[in-house]
C-alpha cells in the first residue's frame, strides 16, 4: 500500500523501493508476481520501458499464464515507437511487437481479453499501408527483427 501512495504521488524511486521490499517479504510466488508487476508498472510510468519489460518478465516467471505482464510489455513497446523510429520500419516494428504481446495476453488470460483487444486495435491502427512496407523490400507476413532496445522478432503487419 505504501508503494502505491508513492506511485500516485509520482515518487517513482520510492515506490519501486517499497515494492521491492514487498517482493522480499512475499510469502509465495503469486504475491511476488503482483509486486513485480507493480514495479514494472512504475517503471512504465517513469518512462523506463526496458526496466518495465524486465520486471514484467519476472512477474511472468513467478506466475506463468498471467496476461497483465504481457499488457505491460506491450505498452512498453507501444510507447517506444517514436524512440525506435529509424526512418525505415523501426517505429512500425515497435507497434508490431506491441500487438504480439497484447495478442499473447489475450490468448493466455481470458480476464484481460477485453483490454488486450482494445490495445490490439490501437496498435493495429498504427500499422503502415502495404505500399509503405513494399518500399522497404518486405511484405506483410514476413519475419522482421525489431531493433532498438526491443530486439525481438515479429512479422510485418499492414493495414
Amino acid at each position: 500500500g505504501i508503494g502505491r501512495i508513492f506511485w500516485k504521488n509520482k515518487d517513482y524511486t520510492k515506490a519501486i523501493e517499497m515494492f521491492q521490499k514487498a517482493v522480499d517479504m512475499a510469502e509465495n510466488d503469486e504475491e511476488k508476481a503482483e509486486f513485480y508487476l507493480s514495479i514494472a508498472e512504475t517503471y512504465l510510468s517513469k518512462g523506463d520501458n526496458a526496466s518495465a519489460r524486465s520486471y514484467a518478465q519476472k512477474a511472468l516467471a513467478a506466475k506463468p499464464g498471467w496476461g497483465e505482464p504481457y499488457i505491460v510489455i506491450g505498452d512498453a513497446y507501444f510507447y517506444s515507437a517514436a524512440s525506435c523510429d529509424d526512418g525505415k520500419l523501426g517505429k512500425y516494428g515497435a507497434y508490431w511487437a506491441a500487438y504480439d504481446k497484447y495478442q499473447k495476453a489475450k490468448s493466455v488470460d481470458g480476464e484481460v481479453a477485453g483490454e488486450a483487444s482494445k490495445k490490439m486495435a490501437k496498435a493495429s491502427a498504427q500499422f503502415p499501408e502495404t505500399k509503405d512496407v513494399f518500399f522497404h523490400g518486405v511484405k506483410s507476413g514476413e519475419a522482421y527483427k525489431v531493433e532498438c532496445w526491443i530486439n525481438e522478432s515479429t512479422t510485418v503487419k499492414t493495414k
